[in-house]
């Protein structure tokens, strides 16, 4: 399998597998079907399927913050769930968009969708937002513990949920700083049948 470097939203770089080279380049038969094939991503079945139930559990109009975005393909999967159920939503992108055309191919992904707009900028002290309470706060981004778990608190400050990617051991970071998170707030971390989401309400 073949490995690239990508420079997260803390300025971290993290290896992770070829986007060409991993069987979910296409984001599984959901986006296919949609219309939305060329989008590609690191999202299998199992991940839409807690998607599915996470935007089930969202109000008719929800405020997403998605860290970590790559290509846009769960920002434009949330959205076609939402378009399924007969609800609206509105999501921020947040990432350096560091990657050679990686911008411009999540420009070219998402632009059927005035909901998904975007924040090219590097998650850092410096970091300010102030578009107000969100219901949903999605990371997918450093996956190291330290710098994840200065997101999961950052962003608590506004999100009534939150939800991580990658919680599984291949991402230790990810595991220990979502497990210190909601020990520390004595949440129950929310787990979905062979998906590496998991859900935190808070």
């Amino acid at each position: 399998m073949e490995y690239q470097q990508y420079i997260d939203s803390n300025g971290n770089t993290v290896t992770i597998p070829s986007t060409e080279d991993i069987d979910t380049t296409t984001s599984i038969d959901y986006l296919m079907d949609n219309g939305y094939g060329h989008v590609k991503g690191h999202i299998n079945s199992a991940d839409v399927e807690a998607l599915r139930s996470i935007v089930e559990g969202m109000p008719q109009h929800f405020k997403v913050v998605e860290l970590g975005s790559l290509y846009g393909a769960s920002a434009v999967t949330i959205t076609l769930l939402a378009m399924e159920m007969r609800k609206t939503c509105d999501i921020l992108c947040i990432d350096m968009f560091g990657m050679h055309n990686q911008l411009e191919t999540f420009i070219q992904n998402t632009m059927d969708f005035s909901n998904i707009t975007y924040r090219a900028e590097l998650f850092d002290s410096s970091f300010q937002y102030d578009g107000g309470l969100i219901d949903l706060y999605f990371d997918d981004a450093s996956h190291i513990e330290a710098p994840t778990y200065r997101q999961l608190v950052y962003w608590s400050k506004y999100a009534k949920n939150i939800a991580v990617h990658d919680y599984i051991a291949a991402w230790e970071g990810n595991i220990a700083a979502v497990n210190r998170f909601a020990s520390e707030r004595a949440l129950p971390v929310e787990t979905f049948t062979q998906s590496s989401v998991v859900l935190m309400e808070l």
